[in-house]
């Protein structure tokens, strides 16, 4: 019998070489206007190396093809041979405590493929005389990530959330191995090779959405679909930078948001009791209040957002298709950043002995308790089969990158040779203050800070069952209106009242089984996972409009 090797994955392991420091990944927008020339370098590898890995054979293990289908469908097997756990699934943890450690080593598998193109393929197609500072520049990149909660200036000046600038452009002119070329930009979109369709490589059909027929993919595509359009790929990215910003007390506000206020909240210490209550959806009964919101829960949003919901729907919106989008991994990328400033400023948390069974994925079962054990399937950490587990994954600096706010190796945190925790605590939460916490500077500044009860934070926690459409994802509207009939008014996709919030849920959608043929026991067993009952919780913040109304 012939052992084949596993592909190992071990983060980009070069440009490690200046002591405790390891590169950062940074936010994209800022990486792409950046005049350095090492980010003008990295950019243009970067684009030249994503377009190749989208061009691979999707027949290819490593292509971006299966890369992209670990996530969910085709709900194959990758890189081992073994047989599903829960029928029909892929490999994907959602709705449990395993969620943003999963995703940290995936991430990194993409990193990592993307930084081997870069160095193996692009790099030798350069002039000699360019190869130095192109390597000193590839050994330096570490993927972008993409900072949704911060806003940005478009063309027009206004202060709004949007899509990053690299993903807007269909095409755009890039120095490459042959001079300047205008190129299509893979950032746009993924574009089956050679025009194939997903359906030809194991992409099935999600309720009424032939996801089977698309040759690329789509984003905020009209609802239900237009076969002639969906099938080319749709991008409306003013309509994604719409869904980021669509509640009405923030348009023309250039200092707030419902995004900013989540993520400012998601680290803050009183809102989490533990490390299960900020990674997952889970619902835990007779937990805190305080701990409803999760890192699972803004991502969940975020998600549909980008894809669409409502009259909209594209590749982003359905979990088992939503890695195809390249927009996925930077946003994913941001999750990890999240995830890694959370785990910094409570880095006694971690698992616990109470863990729940979760739904199930390719690896488990819906029996399977979520601890820091199990495997990350399928990320191999050797070539040996050696699989990844959360305690491997959980110091990220470990794996060859970290992110701006996360530097502790910076002199201002060593003042007398020694590190200073504090120090080093007290300035990365001086940086959310800046970035996230706009409610807190309106109260702050508000002639009204000293009323009795400006302090506490307004808050819905909705409790809400997962599968409850049959896997689609639904939108849950709030609304506080000042009588029933405004909120009678606003029951409809239109938020009217401006007091209104509304909740994305996106659940993990059971697809359809691929072959009739399929045993009657698979079809046995794949039958209870579409009414599994999956009890989740999700909450909305309502104080950002307190301070602006009185």
């Amino acid at each position: 019998m012939v052992i084949v090797p596993t592909y190992p994955i071990t983060g980009i392991k070069v440009g490690l070489d200046h002591g405790d420091w390891v590169p950062l990944r940074q936010e994209i927008d800022a990486w792409f206007d950046s005049i350095k020339p090492t980010d003008k370098m990295q950019v243009q590898l970067f684009i030249w190396a994503l377009k190749h890995f989208q061009e691979m054979d999707p027949a290819d293990k490593l292509s971006y093809f299966q890369v992209a289908g670990i996530h969910g469908q085709p709900s194959v097997t990758w890189d081992e041979e073994t047989e599903p756990e829960t029928p029909n699934e892929g490999y994907c943890t959602h709705a449990n405590i395993l969620f943003p450690c999963w995703h940290r080593p995936y991430v990194l598998l993409y990193e990592q493929r993307i930084h081997e193109i870069m160095t193996q393929i692009i790099l030798p197609k350069y002039p000699q005389h360019s190869q130095e500072q192109l390597t000193s520049a590839a050994n330096t990149w570490r993927l972008p990530y993409w900072d949704w909660a911060i806003m940005k200036s478009d063309a027009r000046r206004r202060s709004i959330y949007n899509v990053p600038k690299i993903v807007r452009m269909e095409n755009f002119w890039l120095r490459g191995p042959e001079g300047l070329t205008c190129v299509e930009n893979p950032m746009y979109r993924f574009s089956m090779p050679g025009g194939q369709s997903m359906g030809a490589h194991g992409i099935t059909p999600i309720t009424d959405v032939s996801f089977d027929k698309c040759v690329a993919t789509s984003r905020c595509a009209s609802y239900p679909l237009d076969p002639f359009l969906c099938i080319p790929g749709v991008e409306d990215h003013d309509q994604i930078a719409e869904n980021l910003h669509k509640h009405p007390w923030d348009k023309g506000k250039a200092d707030g948001g419902v995004l900013s206020e989540s993520v400012y909240r998601l680290f803050t210490k009183e809102y989490f009791s533990s490390y299960k209550t900020f990674a997952t959806t889970l619902y835990e009964p007779k937990q805190p209040l305080s701990d409803y919101l999760s890192c699972e829960g803004i991502h969940n949003n975020i998600h549909d957002w980008i894809g669409g919901f409502g009259s909209f729907a594209g590749h982003m919106s359905f979990p088992p298709v939503s890695a195809f989008d390249p927009i996925f991994w930077i946003h994913h990328c941001n999750v990890d950043r999240q995830f890694a400033i959370w785990q910094t400023l409570n880095h006694r948390s971690w698992f616990t002995r109470k863990d729940k069974p979760d739904g199930g994925s390719w690896k488990a079962n819906s029996d399977s308790l979520d601890t820091q054990k199990p495997p990350l399937a399928p990320f191999h950490s050797d070539a040996q089969g050696g699989l990844y587990n959360s305690n491997m994954i959980r110091d990220w600096t470990k794996l060859g990158y970290s992110y701006p706010e996360l530097q502790p190796w910076l002199p201002e945190y060593k003042p007398f040779g020694v590190f200073d925790r504090h120090r080093y605590l007290g300035a990365i939460k001086r940086q959310i203050n800046k970035f996230y916490g706009s409610t807190r500077r309106l109260v702050l500044a508000s002639p009204w800070s000293k009323i009795e009860g400006l302090e506490n934070d307004y808050i819905v926690n909705v409790i809400y069952e997962r599968f409850a459409m049959k896997g689609l994802p639904f939108t849950i509207h709030i609304f506080i209106g000042p009588d029933e009939k405004s909120a009678v008014r606003s029951s409809n996709a239109t938020v009217v009242d401006t007091r209104g919030q509304r909740l994305q849920i996106s659940a993990h959608l059971h697809t359809p089984l691929k072959d009739p043929a399929q045993t009657a026991s698979a079809k046995k067993n794949q039958e209870p996972n579409r009414r599994v009952k999956s009890p989740s919780q999700t909450r909305c913040s309502n104080t950002s409009w307190i301070p602006a109304s009185h």
